[in-house]
């Protein structure tokens, strides 16, 4: 049933909505034109017979959960691979990628952590090798960092309400992992609706946050561009974010 309900309850904002959400984000640390917050999160499952791709990258079978949050930590999109896919894998194959137009118009950006590839749609921090000697490049990353958390507490919370999250899932199959994952989505999106009260760690300790090797398709032309675009957004807006901190 709760699968069932996903399309209703776990889908990224409308036009109608993304003006309140742009402004949720934005009034974190004026970080403006956030539409989304992106990352992964690994869930433990059991070793598989066919165990070839399910290993992690730390070593224990696991599926690895790509999440689009808002800035309340509703989850808008999921997408769930074997565990030794990595982000920008993921996202390759998203719903959100293949439909970008619609779900992140022109002007506006997901944030995604350093495992994504900077594009005029999907900005990331600076490395942290020139952000240490420069003022605003610092200010980006921190403006950046205490805004786009809101997908790895939405983890953290999804997780610990959850616990099933947090240890080997049981299911024999891959479908059934995915229910299991997507109904809890469904569930913590349900209790935002209905303003539940109870406090829930926002802590995920299987948060992807180790350093990651980013991969690209080199034959698409838009790439270059789109990354063009990126590093000048980027810029514009620490010269904005610096103003005012």
């Amino acid at each position: 049933v709760l699968g069932s309900m996903a399309t209703r309850y776990i889908c990224m904002p409308t036009e109608q909505e993304l003006a309140s959400v742009e402004l949720g984000f934005e009034a974190v640390t004026g970080f403006p034109n956030v539409v989304g917050a992106i990352d992964g999160t690994l869930v433990p499952i059991q070793r598989p017979k066919d165990f070839e791709g399910w290993y992690c990258r730390k070593m224990f079978p696991a599926v690895n959960v790509q999440a689009v949050v808002d800035h309340v930590g509703s989850f808008r999109s999921l997408s769930i691979c074997a565990g030794s896919n990595n982000d920008q894998s993921l996202w390759n194959g998203s719903a959100v990628k293949k439909r970008l137009s619609t779900y992140v118009p022109a002007g506006r950006h997901l944030l995604g952590d350093a495992g994504y590839k900077l594009w005029n749609h999907l900005l990331t921090p600076y490395p942290e090798s020139e952000a240490v000697t420069d003022r605003r490049k610092r200010v980006y990353n921190g403006a950046h960092s205490r805004t786009r958390i809101a997908v790895e507490c939405a983890f953290g919370r999804l997780k610990n309400r959850f616990r099933i999250l947090l240890s080997k899932l049981q299911q024999k199959t891959s479908r059934g992992v995915c229910r299991v994952i997507v109904a809890s989505a469904v569930l913590h999106n349900l209790l935002i609706l209905v303003q539940d009260s109870q406090r829930i760690d926002g802590r995920d300790p299987l948060l992807v946050d180790a350093p990651r090797v980013v991969h690209e398709d080199a034959t698409d032309p838009e790439l270059p561009i789109s990354h063009a675009q990126g590093v000048a957004k980027r810029n514009d807006i620490a010269d904005i974010l610096i103003g005012k901190f």
